[in-house]
């Protein structure tokens, strides 16, 4: 889907960064904001720690699975495939007949017959897509999973309730497909975001977002069970084994207990995070990388390769944003290319002095930063610190 942006329109990063930060797990130590917590970024050691404990839960649930592990850009870090009869795991690209790839099928859980649905699609694009979603939907000021975006896409919220208009992020499934106006494309070996996602942002729950001291990294997606879809019925709790596969892999890589999707409510609703995380393992005695058997990373062209890579910090240049306070005069994070140059400065329409609606370039400015010190003034939501401003 294209953006509906028009090039008149300057162009900024906005994320609800008003949140705590502290340590993983329940360590709810407040910082003020983006700005006044250091940026974190996991080390190839933490994409392999988080990839062994997803294992060692996979193998005592005695399944196989795909595990991808994507930082806070987009950027695909690795994806481990797990195999054994009957599964694939030859590692040849392209697929022969006799040796299929593991796939999902992609379904709506409607009845639906057309478009997408009953497509099957390799599972390392799912896991992609599901980490995509923890790692584009969380932040500093709430930790949400690809369950929370199952509830705030589907055309009622919540989901199964009548008479119910859309979820506020109704559709947003398909943002960050390839063809997006704002998607870095084709460029693998560059850490610049934001990223492209195979299947664009996912409802299917098994992606669960990564934290390092309070500060979002990235997520980590889980896909196994065949099928590619939405929760229909908010109204139940699901014995979900991705879920439990991608809660043992966050472990030590938890968001502080007071940001999590379930103490932030939206029209009175509050967020699930998941549903199911009565893990069987010990993630602490899980094996080394190393020692793992029957697996494999992979490699998709155009995405990564199968190497275990180190995440990228948000806000340094490398990572395609970087915060700015001169544009608009406001706080502000911001698109840049290689050189970090601002990709989409606020420009004038084509033909703004005719009276018919076109915008100059500082009514442009003029725009975006009202709208941002209209948000360093609002909060949304109930944040520590006190005086903590939505972004």
């Amino acid at each position: 889907m294209k953006s509906l942006w028009r090039p008149a329109i300057g162009v900024l990063a906005l994320f609800a960064l008003g949140g705590n930060c502290g340590g993983g797990g329940s360590s709810d130590t407040p910082c003020a904001g983006v700005n006044t917590c250091d940026q974190q970024a996991l080390t190839v050691l933490q994409v392999k720690q988080v990839i062994s404990q997803a294992v060692a839960e996979a193998n005592k649930l005695g399944v196989e699975a795909t595990i991808a592990v994507l930082d806070r850009v987009g950027n695909v870090l690795a994806v481990w495939e797990m195999c054994g009869n009957p599964r694939s795991c030859s590692g040849v690209r392209p697929f022969t007949p006799a040796d299929p790839p593991n796939e999902t099928t992609i379904t709506s859980n409607r009845g639906v017959t057309t478009g997408l649905d009953g497509l099957p699609v390799e599972e390392l694009l799912a896991a992609i897509s599901k980490a995509g979603s923890g790692a584009y939907l969380s932040s500093q000021g709430n930790a949400f999973t690809s369950r929370t975006a199952s509830q705030i896409i589907q055309e009622n919220f919540n989901p199964g309730e009548s008479q119910r208009g859309g979820g506020p992020l109704f559709g947003v499934q398909f943002s960050q497909l390839p063809c997006g106006d704002f998607m870095q494309r084709f460029t693998r070996d560059a850490l610049r975001g934001p990223k492209r996602m195979p299947l664009g942002l996912a409802g299917d729950p098994g992606g669960i977002p990564l934290y390092i001291e309070g500060v979002p990294v990235g997520a980590v997606g889980v896909e196994f069970n065949g099928t590619y879809t939405v929760d229909p019925d908010i109204f139940d709790f699901d014995t979900n084994l991705e879920e439990r596969i991608a809660t043992a892999a966050t472990t030590d890589f938890e968001p502080p207990d007071g940001i999590r999707a379930p103490q932030i409510a939206v029209d009175g609703r509050t967020l699930r995070y998941v549903d199911d995380e009565d893990i069987a393992s010990n993630p602490a005695v899980a094996p080394a990388f190393s020692t793992l058997t029957s697996g494999q990373l992979l490699s998709f062209d155009g995405f990564f390769s199968n190497t275990v890579t180190a995440g990228v910090r948000f806000l340094e240049p490398a990572s395609g944003y970087v915060s700015d306070d001169t544009i608009y005069g406001q706080a502000a994070e911001i698109l840049v290319d290689d050189n970090g140059t601002p990709r989409f400065p606020p420009i004038e329409s084509g033909n703004p002095t005719t009276g018919d609606g076109g915008l100059t370039a500082n009514e442009v400015t003029s725009i975006l930063s009202s709208a941002l010190e209209l948000a360093s003034r609002a909060r949304g939501q109930i944040r520590r610190p006190g005086g903590s401003s939505m972004r």
